[in-house]
């Protein structure tokens, strides 16, 4: 079992494009709290911890077969060629999984979970129950990667081509999740996988970046026939490896040893944005003299005093400074809202609550196409 107790939070498949001659075995660093650079640093000792996924190498077995999906469906990539259908669902799946596996995302959930039982335990901390192991974490967080994997089949899938003279990077959390419309339409609260504006983007190489975009309010060019999108301005590769410096945890990874000043300056320019608040939790009392169940900001009395009240918690992603020019809103953004804390949403009837059926978590990895064949809408 000792082969297996090494297990990649990213796997060395996802790093291996970015390694030295791309042969995977070692890799340049830097290191963003020591703002340190480090030449061919060994792959296999990043971002890995010892069972990370457990001793029963159950879910590290499973997310295997994915990542052997992953590294087939790269090598399609990098030669030029488009996707099936089915292998753009695998895609789609690595990338919502990868995004709820890494270290980072599994602190992120703790933290918040610690958040709100302090938030509801305040006036009964005798009461507060202990904090959940790391493999706990692991399974909530996995579980959501996967059950959001239907919500996100709307999304639309392309591949960016980096045609200058600049790579993309990488990280120790490569799959981005953010949303530009959110954000520049200054919405409020947090955003999910079912929000008008949400986007996806995972570095596959140096030249070639996944997207997965909301058709509805966004719009790019793209050549007739085929997934591929040419990036040709050197401020959007920067922009798009802008979301990997703010989005990182500890590392970022790139392939040019020459270019560690520039991926210097980029993490330098991202501190701000880094230091962004990650959780928000508030409670609420219920409000009177409204019909049916309204909840409203109350005070510490109020709260206290309360025989119930809402306590809301809530992933706050971090804004970016920049963004890719390429990316443009559409005229009129295709977009559902009730006015409620669902915010905007991509289809009627998931204001109706529809969502928790058809987002359910899978027992396999493999993506809805692999059995029950329904290609992604045409646009």
């Amino acid at each position: 079992m000792t082969d297996r107790k090494n297990q990649h939070f990213v796997p060395r498949c996802a790093l291996k494009p970015f390694s030295l001659s791309g042969e995977g075995r070692a890799i340049n660093t830097h290191l963003i709290e020591t703002q340190r650079a480090i030449s061919n640093a060994s792959l296999k000792n990043q971002c890995a911890r010892d069972y990370f996924y457990g001793a029963d190498l159950e879910v590290e077995t499973a997310l295997g077969d994915l990542e052997g999906q992953y590294a087939r469906i790269v090598k399609l990539l990098s030669a030029g060629n488009d996707l099936s259908a089915d292998d753009q669902e695998w895609l789609r799946l690595f990338v919502l999984v990868q995004n709820r596996r890494t270290e980072g995302a599994i602190a992120d959930l703790g933290a918040m979970q610690e958040r709100l039982k302090s938030e509801i335990f305040k006036h009964h901390e005798d009461q507060k129950p202990p904090p959940l192991t790391h493999h706990e974490l692991v399974a909530m967080s996995m579980s959501a990667g996967l059950g959001s994997h239907d919500l996100a089949r709307d999304l639309k899938f392309i591949v960016l081509r980096n045609q200058t003279n600049d790579d993309f990077i990488t990280s120790d959390d490569p799959a981005i999740f953010t949303n530009k419309f959110h954000f520049e339409k200054k919405l409020h609260g947090g955003f999910g996988v079912i929000s008008s504006g949400a986007i996806y983007a995972l570095p596959l190489t140096p030249k070639l970046v996944a997207l997965f975009f909301d058709i509805g309010v966004y719009t790019i060019s793209i050549p007739r026939g085929t997934k591929f999108v040419d990036v040709t301005l050197a401020a959007d590769v920067a922009a798009i490896n802008h979301l990997q410096c703010i989005s990182a945890n500890k590392n970022l990874y790139f392939s040019d040893w020459e270019k560690r000043s520039t991926i210097l300056e980029a993490a330098n320019l991202a501190k701000l944005v880094r230091s962004q608040v990650k959780h928000e939790v508030e409670t609420m009392v219920r409000a009177s003299g409204v019909t049916g169940e309204a909840f409203r900001k109350g005070s510490a009395d109020e709260e206290k005093q309360a025989e119930s009240a809402l306590v809301r918690a809530s992933f706050l992603s971090r804004q970016p400074s920049t963004w890719p020019s390429f990316l443009k809103y559409r005229p009129k953004p295709t977009t559902f809202s009730n006015g409620t804390t669902i915010g905007h949403v991509r289809k009627e009837e998931w204001l109706r609550g529809e969502h928790r059926q058809t987002g359910r978590a899978r027992t396999a990895f493999r993506p809805a196409a692999a059995t029950a064949p329904s290609p992604p809408p045409a646009g």
